[in-house]
């Protein structure tokens, strides 16, 4: 009966550190460009282009629950309407997350752009000019 408490209080514990983005791996001190560039620095290059504005932390449910983190952002230029930059900590998941976006296109709108290489995505609802989603492109071609 004991090892029975203990597999489920370990089996509730891992489940908290996915869901809240945390790992209980060890890390060998290497740095990768995911953790030089962060959604909050993101969010910031959006906002200096004017295309954003109060960039807050976000939660990471729905499409974005594989996220480790994300900040949300509000659009001047559609009322109403916001963007989401999330960050990953895993190639796949990222991928995955990225797959889930387009498979929903006709929900989550034409505006996602990412780097895989800092594993960083972005969703931003719909009735953003294409103008403005080229610069968000940019940004992210360039991390």
């Amino acid at each position: 009966m004991n090892s029975l408490k203990i597999f489920a209080t370990v089996s509730a514990t891992g489940a908290l550190l996915f869901a809240s983005g945390c790992s209980s791996d060890s890390s060998d001190g290497a740095t990768s460009s995911a953790e030089a560039t962060t959604p909050a620095s993101v969010c910031s290059q959006i906002e200096d282009a004017g295309i954003g504005k109060n960039c807050a932390p976000g939660s990471t449910t729905g499409l974005a629950v594989a996220a480790t983190g994300a900040y949300d952002f509000d659009l001047p230029s559609v009322p109403g309407k916001s963007g989401t930059v999330m960050i990953f900590d895993n190639a796949d998941l990222y991928r995955k997350t990225v797959q889930s976006y387009s498979d929903a296109a006709f929900l989550a709108g034409p505006h996602r752009y990412g780097s895989e290489s800092a594993l960083i995505f972005v969703q931003i609802n719909e009735g953003l000019s294409s103008s403005d989603g080229q610069k968000v492109k940019d940004i992210f071609d360039s991390l």
